[in-house]
C-alpha cells in the first residue's frame, strides 16, 4: 500500500492540546466500528472527527474550530459549544452511530454487521484492509456500493480486500 493513504468519513485527530497533555486520553474506540477512517493534522471539512478530552476542551473554548466536520467527544459539551457531539466511548454506541449515519456511508465501504473490526480503505488502490480485533473468529459483511462481500477471519487476523469499486 506504499504511496496510498487511508481515507474515510471517521477522522482520527491528534491536536495541539493533546500534545501538551501528559495524561491525554485518546478517543479512538471508533476505529473498531468497521467504518473507514483517516488521520488528520487539522480539523477536516467533512465526516466525524473524534477528539481526545484535551482537544474537546479546546473546541469547547473556541480554540479548535470545525471546518465542516462534526466533532465527537466522550465529554459533554458545555453550553455554546454546538460543534461538539457527545458520544459514549463504547462499541454499542459506535454501532448505533454507524446505523444512524448509514445513508452518509453510501460512497465508502463499511462493515455492515455489528462486529468490532478496523477497516482501512485505500480508494486510490481500490482496496481495503480489514482486521478482526477480537481473539475469536468472526464473519464480516462488507457493504461496498451495491455489492456485499462476506469475509471470515480468524481471531486477530487481517485480510487485504481488492477490487473495491464504488
Amino acid at each position: 500500500m506504499a504511496g496510498h493513504r487511508p481515507r474515510g468519513p471517521f477522522k482520527h485527530y491528534w491536536g495541539e492540546a493533546s500534545r501538551y497533555t501528559g495524561d491525554d486520553r485518546p478517543f479512538s474506540l471508533f476505529l473498531a466500528a468497521g467504518v473507514p477512517f483517516e488521520v488528520t493534522d487539522r480539523p477536516a471539512r467533512d465526516g466525524w472527527t473524534f477528539l481526545s478530552d484535551a482537544d474537546a476542551a479546546a473546541a469547547a473554548e473556541g480554540k479548535l474550530v470545525s471546518r465542516g466536520t462534526r466533532f465527537a467527544s466522550r465529554s459533554t459539551a458545555p453550553a455554546g459549544a454546538g460543534a461538539l457531539e457527545p458520544c459514549e466511548e463504547s462499541l454499542p454506541a459506535r454501532f448505533t452511530l454507524k446505523r444512524r449515519i448509514r445513508p452518509a456511508l453510501a460512497k465508502v465501504p463499511f462493515v455492515e454487521n455489528d462486529e468490532p473490526a478496523v477497516l482501512a480503505w485505500y480508494p486510490s488502490a481500490h482496496a481495503a484492509l480489514l482486521w478482526n480485533v477480537r481473539s475469536e473468529p468472526a464473519t464480516f459483511l462488507l457493504h461496498c456500493g451495491t455489492q456485499r462481500r462476506e469475509i471470515r477471519l480468524s481471531g486477530l487476523e487481517s485480510a487485504m480486500l481488492s477490487d473495491l469499486h464504488l
